[in-house]
């Protein structure tokens, strides 16, 4: 992994990156997800989901909105059930209806959640990516 020879902790420059990078995110939700970490989930979970909030700068990963505490999900990509575990690689940050979203299995509930989303810009690459992974279907783009 290459990090930009412009980000370190040793000139100011690189420090003002580093400070830049990191007022993309909300602190206090920042500081609210490291003081109440999910209960009866992993420390390795619940680690991973402070670094994926940073990572995706607040953002569901499907929709691009900001994630606010209540509505900001753990989706592991390759499911538990499927043998999927809690490594950083295998999480992302979604919105709770995005969430929906991915494990739909009925049209009719695709489509409530579709609706409910019409005023995001819905990444279907990832989506349908994401929804391949848990066995499930497709949603097409031409809706």
């Amino acid at each position: 992994m290459c990090f930009p020879s412009d980000i370190c902790n040793y000139t100011e420059a690189g420090r003002t990156k580093i400070h830049s990078l990191q007022k993309a995110i909300d602190p206090w939700t920042l500081q609210q997800l490291m003081q109440n970490p999910i209960r009866g989930k992993s420390a390795e979970l619940n680690d991973n989901r402070i670094s994926l909030y940073v990572a995706q700068r607040g953002k569901c990963a499907i929709t691009g909105d900001a994630l606010e505490l209540g509505d900001m999900n753990v989706h592991h990509i390759i499911p538990t059930h499927l043998q999927g575990d809690d490594r950083y690689a295998n999480l992302v940050l979604l919105t709770s209806d995005a969430h929906k979203l991915v494990h739909a299995i009925q049209e009719e509930t695709v489509q409530k959640y579709l609706l409910k989303l019409q005023n995001c810009t819905i990444h279907f690459q990832r989506l349908n990516k994401m929804r391949k992974h848990a066995g499930l279907s497709e949603i097409s783009t031409n809706r």
